[in-house]
């Protein structure tokens, strides 16, 4: 899958290099976000099930997936993961929001925060409390999350916590953390999500998890591979940079524009 991404992605966003690694960003959308999309709906005994009815399609005009909460997200996570592809940690997601990558009107769900084991959403707070030892609140992002059917819980999923699950940050140094990111904290309580907007603000307190609509938004992604293969991926011959220049010529074509010329002169 990773040779499809580098062979096909309009955009890269080096994130982290380890070595001879690298971990990057890119955009979710076309035969790629379809593909995954499609597999979140393969389950037919997931039919039915509340938690999974808010908004969810797949936009065949924009490439793009649309509608958004907390079971979606999970689901999906738990589909592309065994490929290397994940959602976006929330600070690999700050990153992204800096660099100008998110910047529609759509919302962004990146994590999971449980302040306490009380409403909004205890049922939610209970089961990733009780997968975690350390001190609330907890801060976990998509990548640590999976999920069960369970009539027991309102909405018929449970959420909970793998069991090797990385870079969960609680106690004190969560709540440092949320300040210091500038993300609204509301009540405090519960189990909401962390999310960030197109206009910039950073939330950690909409407990409505179940809550969907064509505004939300899946279109970025993270992956890892060596530093050579993402170097020409970007550079190389039919790579990034000459995907961008073929398919602004195209548009500029479509429209005879007589910017075209211009445009060309200015690659040389």
């Amino acid at each position: 899958m990773l040779d499809q991404v580098l062979s096909t992605t309009t955009d890269i966003v080096p994130l982290r290099v380890d070595r001879d690694r690298v971990t990057f960003a890119f955009p979710f959308q076309g035969k790629i976000a379809k593909h995954y999309f499609d597999k979140t709906l393969e389950d037919h005994s997931e039919r039915g099930v509340e938690g999974f009815s808010g908004h969810w399609e797949y936009n065949s005009k924009t490439g793009l997936i649309e509608g958004l909460n907390s079971n979606h997200l999970v689901r999906l996570s738990t589909k592309t993961s065994p490929d290397g592809i994940r959602v976006p940690t929330i600070q690999e997601a700050i990153i992204l929001g800096q660099k100008g990558k998110l910047t529609n009107n759509g919302y962004r769900i990146f994590g999971i925060v449980v302040c306490s084991d009380k409403n909004p959403n205890q049922d939610v707070a209970n089961e990733l409390k009780k997968g975690f030892n350390g001190d609330l609140p907890l801060i976990t992002s998509f990548r640590n999350l999976n999920y069960r059917l369970d009539d027991h819980f309102s909405n018929g999923i449970a959420i909970t916590l793998s069991n090797d699950s990385q870079g969960i940050i609680s106690g004190k140094e969560a709540i440092e953390y949320l300040v210091g990111n500038h993300f609204h904290l509301g009540n405090s309580a519960g189990a909401c999500w962390v999310d960030l907007n197109g206009h910039g603000e950073r939330g950690a307190d909409w407990s409505r998890l179940d809550y969907s609509d064509r505004n939300g938004r899946v279109d970025w992604m993270v992956a890892e591979g060596p530093c050579t293969d993402i170097e020409s991926a970007y550079t190389g011959n039919k790579g990034v940079l000459d995907r961008e220049i073929n398919a602004k010529i195209s548009i500029l074509e479509t429209e005879r524009d007589p910017r075209k010329k211009s445009f060309l002169e200015s690659l040389k």
